[in-house]
């Protein structure tokens, strides 16, 4: 029996994307509509919802606040008025520790370097974060 070129490039295809659903493929495709992406591009992020929402606020809260109760941006020394359980929007910002960017983390949840149960954990750890006025933080002056 004589397979004709289309039926090997069929079969070839079929094979890539099998090895590439196992994770089993030396040349991965870049995913482009997942969770937390759309056509390619960031969509939202993974984070801690309800009570382990509360719990890392508190833990990242209290990993910056001084002695003294009053919170502080790390980078500009401006006080920030918010305290855990707080609407944050206008108030402060969640910004990444050094070295510890959600761009370069999703990219490689894009790339399939990492799982996204590896991305949500990132985002859910507190050790990642600083509290930052929205102005530093966006400004990305201090990353």
């Amino acid at each position: 029996m004589r397979f004709s070129s289309k039926h090997a490039d069929d079969v070839a295809k079929e094979k890539t994307f099998l090895q590439d659903m196992a994770g089993m493929s030396s040349t991965t495709t870049p995913l482009s509509n997942a969770p937390y992406i759309k056509n390619g591009k960031p969509n939202g992020r993974p984070g801690p919802t309800g009570k382990k929402k509360l719990e890392f606020e508190k833990a990242v809260y209290d990993a910056q606040v001084d002695p003294d109760g009053v919170l502080r941006d790390l980078n500009t020394g401006e006080i920030i008025e918010w305290k855990p359980g707080q609407p944050r929007k206008g108030a402060v910002d969640f910004g990444h520790e050094k070295g510890k960017s959600y761009k370069e983390m999703f990219e490689k949840y894009k790339n399939r370097e990492i799982t996204l149960d590896e991305l949500k954990e990132f985002q859910s750890n507190p050790d990642n974060f600083r509290l930052e006025t929205p102005s530093a933080n966006r400004s990305h002056k201090y990353e």
